[in-house]
């Protein structure tokens, strides 16, 4: 990509969006991209999938151990109130 056309472009369209502001955009033209990663819905730095991955591991573990929670102390009321 050409870089000063690049910038032109840039310029013109933050003229166009907001002409009031003074334009203070930093174009990186060929920066290296980091390498992506999906897990499930997500799309993440291939670094983080697997710390995201651990995440919703336990985060399901603690919904999962909640609704057991619940569930236990419903049981517990409705067999009291069967007494």
């Amino acid at each position: 990509a050409d870089r000063d056309a690049t910038k032109a472009a840039a310029r013109s369209l933050i003229a166009v969006a907001a002409p009031s502001v003074e334009p203070t955009i930093v174009v990186e033209v060929g920066a290296v991209r980091p390498v992506l990663a999906k897990v499930g819905p997500f799309t993440v730095e291939a670094g983080s999938k697997t710390r995201l991955k651990a995440t919703l591991a336990i985060s399901l573990a603690v919904i999962a151990a909640l609704a057991g929670w619940i569930a236990l102390r419903l049981r517990s009321r409705s067999t009291k109130l069967d007494a």
